[in-house]
């Protein structure tokens, strides 16, 4: 929008506001105590404004990402995607987005209509991690609100689960197909999904998955130490996973023959995980530890955390936000308009997201996946009342 018709603009909705200002003495307060502008046909709906932000065609300078036209800074320069270029967290290799899941989602496959409308159940049954809330909907009408009492808080367990309690969340993964989708399906919050989808989607996180790998390599160590212990007569030593906090940590500071791409296994006498940051997971509860009950607490800031939680957005385990993304420096195109350089030298978990969420990103990890998966994905995020929790 030129100069010139900004400013006809701004005097339209000014002549606008006058005429809105001398008719409110003719303004009717209905019983609701709202008050109308009412002419002898009702409502004047031309004297409402509205606003525009005008068309989604202006690239960033920085990421390339679409912006809208009139949200341009005065100085020309985007911060909601890349904070005027410092934002680019592209240490991270995304890999393309499984086509199987892309049809699903741009309802180009048989099974789209069943997916989208149980894709909230679905996720959570091939969830390596639970989210739990308080959640306390506002009662009365009107649209969906999801709110909640205190904080949200994630958790996973162990490999297997304690006496009497039914197999769920990663736990399914070291069955067998037929078996996982059996257990799958027998929950009630995915009666209405298709058998043939859960066995494609479980068969899509054997394949591509690296902690459905993990699990899986956790669950063979598991049997190898028990057989070599029965062998011997002796008792069978502990083995763990550490799901690790850096994944692009050296494997040589992991003592341990058994490693992944996320994960490194551990028996006792491979010592314990050098770093306190990593997630250990235990093959079984301790029945002599009086919180054997609990579920392990995944924090905020753990960079798997979002795989874990969401495997149909993230289906081959990748390693989201985390504390130790860099800001990039600024080039002295920008330095010259802003000479003081910033005090935060980490990018925020807002700039994070914001920058992979902006439209039109050609380096952004959804632009690599062709399709907007967190669009076409809403309900994920909806919660209907249903219990994520591991029991």
């Amino acid at each position: 929008m030129s100069k010139d018709q900004r400013a006809s603009e701004v005097e339209r909705r000014r002549q606008c506001r006058q005429t809105m200002s001398k008719e409110q003495s003719s303004t009717s307060t209905t019983n609701t105590g709202r008050n109308c502008l009412l002419s002898e046909n009702g409502v004047h709906e031309d004297a409402i404004l509205q606003h525009s932000c005008g068309g989604m065609t202006v690239r960033c300078e920085f990421c390339l990402s679409l912006n809208f036209s009139d949200e341009k800074p005065s100085d020309g320069k985007f911060t909601q995607c890349c904070s005027k270029g410092k934002v680019c967290p592209n240490d991270t290799h995304f890999p393309e987005y499984p086509a199987y899941l892309k049809r699903l989602m741009t309802n180009e496959d048989s099974d789209s209509k069943n997916f989208m409308k149980n894709i909230r159940s679905i996720n959570s049954s091939f969830a390596f991690a639970s989210m739990g809330a308080n959640i306390a909907s506002p009662s009365g009408y009107g649209p969906y609100c999801f709110r909640i009492l205190g904080q949200v808080y994630h958790h996973t367990g162990t490999l297997h689960p304690s006496d009497g309690v039914s197999r769920k969340f990663a736990q399914l993964y070291i069955l067998d197909t037929a078996e996982a989708t059996s257990k799958r399906l027998a929950m009630p919050e995915n009666q209405g999904c298709s058998e043939r989808l859960m066995i494609n989607i479980n068969n899509l996180m054997h394949e591509i998955n690296e902690l459905t790998k993990s699990y899986k390599m956790l669950h063979e160590v598991e049997k190898e130490t028990q057989s070599e212990a029965a062998a011997k007569g002796i008792a069978s030593t502990e083995v763990t996973m550490a799901i690790k906090y850096d994944c692009n940590s050296d494997p040589g500071r992991y003592n341990s023959p058994h490693v992944t791409e996320v994960a490194v296994i551990f028996r006792n006498e491979d010592g314990e995980p050098p770093f306190e940051r990593d997630l250990v997971i235990h093959c079984k509860p301790d029945p002599n530890n009086p919180n054997a009950t609990k579920m392990k607490q995944i924090s905020i800031l753990f960079p798997t955390l979002d795989a874990m939680t969401y495997p149909i957005l993230f289906p081959h385990g990748e390693k989201g936000w985390g504390t130790d993304i860099a800001l990039r420096l600024r080039d002295n195109s920008v330095l010259k308009n802003n000479t003081r350089q910033n005090v935060r030298t980490r990018v925020t978990q807002m700039q994070y997201y914001g920058f992979h969420l902006c439209e039109g990103h050609v380096q952004s990890y959804f632009k690599c996946r062709k399709v907007n998966s967190t669009v076409y994905c809403g309900f994920i995020f909806k919660n209907g009342g249903q219990s994520d929790k591991f029991h």
